[in-house]
C-alpha cells in the first residue's frame, strides 16, 4: 500500500478482526459507490458527510471520530495500547514529529481520567 501524499510504501498485516470480515465479502473489498464505481476522495468524503447529516449517527459523533481525525484517532488508539511512536510510524506511515502532534494531547487525557477515576474512589471511600 503506498501513501497518497508521501508516496511512502507500508506493509501493514491485517488485523484478525478486518481479515475475517473482508473473508465474509463476496464483491470487492473497496469502498464503491452505488453504481459500482470506486470513490474518489473528494466523493468518499462527500458521501461520508451526508451519511453524518442524513442519519442518526450519534455514536459516531460522541466517539468523537470525524472524517478529518481518523489519523489522529489511529495514532491515540495505537498509543492507548502501548504502541511505541516507531510501531504507530510503521502502521501510519506518518513521521515522529506527525505522530507527536497528533499525541500531544493523548497523555493529558490519560492523566485526567487517572485523576477523576481517584477522585471517584475517595468520595466512595468517604460515603462507607
Amino acid at each position: 500500500m503506498g501513501q497518497q501524499k508521501t508516496g511512502k510504501e507500508l506493509w501493514v498485516p491485517l488485523h484478525d478482526d478486518m481479515r475475517g470480515e473482508l473473508d465474509t465479502w463476496a464483491d470487492s473489498p473497496y469502498v464503491q459507490t452505488p453504481k459500482g464505481t470506486p470513490y474518489t476522495a473528494e466523493r468518499f468524503r462527500a458521501a461520508w458527510t451526508r451519511l453524518m447529516n442524513e442519519t442518526p449517527a450519534d455514536r459516531i459523533r460522541q466517539e468523537g471520530l470525524t472524517f478529518r481525525r481518523l489519523r489522529a484517532s489511529s495514532c491515540e488508539k495505537l498509543y492507548e495500547v502501548g504502541c511505541s511512536d516507531n510501531e504507530i510510524s510503521a502502521i501510519t506511515g506518518m513521521s515522529p514529529a506527525m505522530i507527536r502532534r497528533y499525541l500531544r494531547f493523548a497523555d493529558q487525557k490519560r492523566l485526567a481520567k487517572s485523576a477523576q477515576r481517584r477522585l471517584e474512589r475517595h468520595a466512595n471511600a468517604e460515603k462507607l
